[in-house]
């Protein structure tokens, strides 16, 4: 494609990154235990590993995040089971969010909880996602959204990457 060799230098951008989380020893992206931070890391990786061969391997620096990527690796899958649609929504809508883990006031650019509030991606897709800002600090950003279908959900979004603004 055209914009390849942007494209690696941007992925080798963020490997990087990931290198340097993981330099002081720690099993995960968080810490000593894994969370969403390590899985959505890693789908991107094993995605590049399984379409790209070895070309990947010569092109950015994966194998620094070997010891990392095969630790989230033998987290598995879970316990899937099949349902239906159906079945999956109402199990959404029935559950209530929890609180997030992150200042409910500390938006640094004065966006306080309650407002209405739209989310905005900075580069493609930029389709508005609008709800209640439940909770933001300068790494994320939570919304409430209800919808008849799914219920009332939260909506978490990285900082980076993203417009917040009021709606």
């Amino acid at each position: 494609p055209a914009n390849f060799a942007l494209y690696v230098q941007q992925l080798a951008a963020h490997l990087e990154w990931l290198t340097s989380i993981l330099a002081d020893g720690r099993a995960f992206l968080l810490g000593d235990a894994p969370s969403a931070a390590d899985v959505t890391a890693y789908h991107i990786i094993w995605f590049m590993r399984q379409n790209g061969g070895g070309k990947t391997e010569q092109l950015l620096p994966i194998s620094r995040l070997a010891d990392w990527y095969d630790r989230v690796a033998a987290l598995g899958h879970g316990q899937p089971r099949e349902m239906s649609a159906t079945e999956a929504l109402a199990i959404g809508r029935d559950a209530r969010p929890v609180a997030p883990d992150i200042a409910a006031d500390g938006d640094p650019s004065g966006l306080k909880p309650g407002q209405r509030i739209s989310v905005t991606p900075d580069d493609m897709g930029r389709d508005p996602v609008v709800g209640e800002l439940v909770a933001a600090d300068s790494q994320e950003i939570v919304l409430r959204r209800h919808d008849e279908t799914a219920g009332e959900i939260q909506v978490h979004f990285p900082r980076a990457g993203f417009e917040a603004r009021p709606a």
